[in-house]
């Protein structure tokens, strides 16, 4: 029943996204709150998390919460694939000109990676490699990452981890 309700929850929210709460919030206090949220997870996965920042990210303008969705999503994920134990290393930097800074944050596993026949659809509704997965996290991430006018790519080599890199507008912003 639990599983039941978290697909109907996950095609819920799929096919109708709540409404972006937009406030100034820095992309680096969402990373904390999310890796504060699953701290236990993390423990129980037996995964360490390796934060890389000179300093919190500039405000932005989005909703912290689907943020948070986010990168807590990105790290089950890890989690999931690294079996046994691992690291996920997040870096976050200020990139772009002057004129047009840009917030990025680079999300890292050290898990078996995604081979090139999957990578190309892994941000498609409704693909998933896992058993009981409904295929919609990284596609609800996508769309997230979208809304609030930014991109996710992603590079995996297999045998070696997956790399989710997130660039958001930092929206005149100036450091």
């Amino acid at each position: 029943i639990y599983h039941i309700d978290t697909i109907v929850q996950n095609f819920l929210e799929f096919s109708r996204p709540p409404k972006l709460k937009i406030q100034p919030v820095s992309p680096s206090t969402v990373v904390d709150t999310a890796i504060q949220l699953l701290c236990y997870r993390l423990e129980s996965y037996n995964v360490r998390i390796d934060l890389h920042r000179s300093q919190l990210l500039p405000a932005i303008d989005a909703d912290p919460d689907q943020l948070k969705e986010v990168f807590v999503n990105l790290m089950i994920n890890a989690c999931e694939a690294m079996t046994g134990a691992g690291t996920i290393s997040i870096e976050e930097k200020v990139i772009g000109p002057p004129d047009r800074l840009q917030a990025q944050i680079r999300v890292t596993d050290n898990g078996p990676g995604i081979p090139p026949s999957f990578a190309k659809k892994v941000f498609d509704p409704f693909f998933t490699t896992k058993e009981d997965g409904t295929g919609l996290g990284l596609s609800i991430v996508s769309r997230i990452i979208k809304e609030h006018g930014g991109r996710i790519d992603l590079t995996s080599t297999e045998g070696q981890g997956t790399t989710f890199i997130i660039v958001l507008p930092t929206q005149g912003v100036t450091l």
